[in-house]
């Protein structure tokens, strides 16, 4: 019994202190440098390259991802790309392309998923703005041309007014005019 013991009490050692050095050896290799950046690094990056218009080569660096991590030119020519498109359906056609080009994190996934939602409600209003400019131009232009009638109207009016208070030139119908010409 003493020696089953003394057997086991060997065994638990060995396996403890090879734990501890396959513990200190994984410490000891670099993590490895290519890995994606933070989500809010990713919204600072997009949110940086957005709000600055003219970037110069200096700025431009500085608000993109860092080279040590995965898919920065990636994701740094998508952003400027996005932010330099007024147009929704491009963009929602470039962040498709982004995504369907890479298996990315589940955050990133997210984001992109909210960025597409912003952005097809983005386009939702744009469409519904430019059928409200489309009606109001033509509500503009029928009231113009309600205008111009009541202008009319107006002058045929007053017309009608001034013959009404100056009777002094009788009006000879048509008719005996020309025959009376003859």
């Amino acid at each position: 019994m003493r020696l089953l013991s003394l057997l086991l009490a060997l065994c638990l050692i060995s396996a403890c202190h090879s734990t501890q050095k396959m513990d200190t050896e994984n410490k000891a290799k670099p993590l490895p440098t290519q890995h994606y950046a933070p989500v809010a690094m990713l919204f600072q990056t997009h949110y940086a390259i957005c709000s600055t218009n003219a970037l110069s080569t200096t700025d431009r660096q500085m608000h993109t991802l860092p080279i040590h991590y995965q898919q920065h030119q990636t994701l740094n020519l998508f952003f400027t790309k996005w932010c330099n498109s007024p147009s929704t359906t491009t963009q929602l056609r470039l962040l498709k392309i982004l995504v369907e080009q890479n298996k990315w994190p589940d955050e990133y996934a997210i984001y992109f998923n909210f960025m597409k939602r912003s952005t097809q409600d983005l386009r939702t209003q744009k469409l519904a703005n430019i059928a409200l400019k489309k009606s109001l131009e033509s509500t503009e232009y029928r009231l113009k041309n309600l205008q111009i009638t009541l202008i009319e109207l107006k002058k045929q009016l007053t017309q009608v007014e001034l013959q009404r208070l100056n009777p002094s030139v009788p009006e000879i119908p048509t008719q005996l005019r020309e025959e009376g010409a003859l």
